[in-house]
């Protein structure tokens, strides 16, 4: 590529004498020397579609002969070396014309027309748009002269991100069962009851103690009576204040009646029942 230098200063002043008039919407003479400079500068650096610009404004029939001559050879020149795509794109059901088109995070087209898009050579990052479907993101080089080339784009429907289910963990929000709370309140109530009778009962015996051996009948049979029924309801409330952790912990059973704590005395002894019906 031939270059040309800046233009002397002599060259320069004429130059701005000459075309001191310009026409309305021509370019004057300090944009046509500006021009001329960014266009080779450009070229250099394998800006070809920047380069032509500046080559059509350089070329313009109101800038001196000396550079338009230099321009309008370059800028045939350039223009056979700015490499180009054509992008198609296709959906389920068939050619998509609502696409954008982003090169290097530029928008360089919101829709598609079948016209090629002019690019500069080298590396570029190309993302493609369209309501509706996933956005496709290529790499591609392009070389000097590549005319267009052929950018063929499927469109694959967007996914629709399903909405989440209610949670279905039964240790998620599960509230504690009324059964727990049922079962156990009967166990302390039960374990209180043994402990009453339990703690009267070594009361007696150390009275027992005092009269051995000609202890009453009687008075044996209701220490007696007394320690089975805190034995027997202790354990009844140990057993009922498990059970309660163990449905609060896991899956309790609906109840369909309320449990009833009965301890009956009687002459030989005593009864404690837990009563109540669940599913």
């Amino acid at each position: 590529m031939e270059t040309r230098l800046p233009l002397a200063p002599t060259l320069l002043a004429a130059l701005l004498l000459t075309t001191s008039v310009a026409t309305a919407g021509s370019p004057t003479a300090k944009q046509c020397i500006e021009a001329y400079e960014s266009a080779q500068l450009t070229r250099q650096d394998s800006k070809l579609v920047e380069a032509r610009a500046a080559l059509l404004v350089c070329a313009s029939e109101a800038c001196p002969s000396v550079m338009r001559k230099d321009c309008v050879l370059w800028l045939d020149e350039v223009a056979k070396d700015v490499p180009s795509i054509v992008v198609t794109a296709r959906g389920p059901d068939g050619d998509i014309a609502e696409v954008r088109v982003a090169v290097d995070g530029k928008v360089v087209a919101e829709r598609l027309d079948g016209k090629p898009l002019e690019l500069d050579p080298g590396s570029h990052a190309i993302v493609l748009e369209a309501e509706g479907f996933n956005a496709v993101k290529q790499q591609i080089v392009l070389a000097v002269g590549q005319r267009n080339r052929r950018l063929n784009i499927e469109f694959a429907p967007a996914q629709t991100q399903p909405s989440s289910p209610p949670s279905t963990d039964p240790k998620g929000d599960r509230q504690v069962p009324t059964a727990s709370w049922i079962l156990g309140g009967a166990g302390a109530l039960a374990i209180g009851v043994g402990g009453y009778f339990g703690i009267r009962a070594l009361n007696r015996r150390s009275d027992l103690d005092a009269c051995k051996p000609g202890c009453d009948s009687a008075a044996v049979g209701d220490v007696e009576r007394d320690y089975v029924i805190s034995e027997v309801g202790i354990g009844l409330g140990l057993v009922a204040v498990g059970s309660a952790i163990y449905f609060a912990l896991t899956d309790a059973p609906q109840q369909t009646s309320t449990p009833a704590l009965r301890v009956v005395a009687q002459p030989a002894g005593a009864s404690v029942g837990l009563a109540g019906r669940f599913q």
